[in-house]
């Protein structure tokens, strides 16, 4: 069975653009080796809500800093 048949490209597609809707601190702290020790692949590439708080609560993050909170546009919707 070829890579394509076991993981479709829509699906790959779907779970590598997610990632580009990651509320930013959590980039930061992974791209710092900080991720909660409880995070996994299964867990990041799920689908999650553009809400970045809701991020950091399922991913085990804790809250942004007061003050350092960036939202995203709400325009966006959901992801694919």
């Amino acid at each position: 069975m070829s890579a394509v048949q076991r993981n479709p490209p829509g699906e790959y597609l779907r779970r590598v653009l997610g990632c580009a809707f990651l509320a930013p601190d959590i980039l930061e702290a992974m791209l710092d080796g900080h991720q909660p020790a409880n995070l996994t692949l299964k867990k990041l590439t799920r689908r999650l809500p553009l809400d970045w708080a809701e991020q950091r609560i399922q991913l085990g993050f804790p809250a942004a800093a007061r003050g350092h909170r960036i939202e995203p546009a709400r325009h966006i919707g959901m992801w694919l």
